[in-house]
């Protein structure tokens, strides 16, 4: 009985060639463009007043809060309120 050692005769080559052709080929970048219709331009030209609701006002006086540095909140109803989110109970 024979057994052969692994050798480099022995190996199989998973490798393939590449044709020269193919390697010297080089993609040409594609790049991204967009544009904008004139009657998109148009609209981005109007500027619609509308009124001061509730929630703008509490924004507001909360951005007002955290800039003085005096916004504080309970610590354990923020978590209960990200658990709650988790849990899919959010209200």
């Amino acid at each position: 009985m024979k057994i052969n050692g692994v050798g480099a005769e022995n190996v199989i080559n998973f490798y393939t060639r590449k044709n020269v052709n193919e390697s010297t080929k080089k993609a040409v970048p594609t790049k991204d463009s967009i544009e904008i219709s004139s009657a998109a331009k148009n609209l981005s030209s109007l500027k619609i007043d509308l009124p001061i609701n509730q929630d703008d006002r509490k924004l507001q006086y909360i951005r007002n809060q955290v800039t003085n540095g005096t916004y504080t909140r309970d610590s354990k109803l923020v978590a209960q309120k990200i658990v709650d989110y988790i849990k899919g109970r959010e209200v």
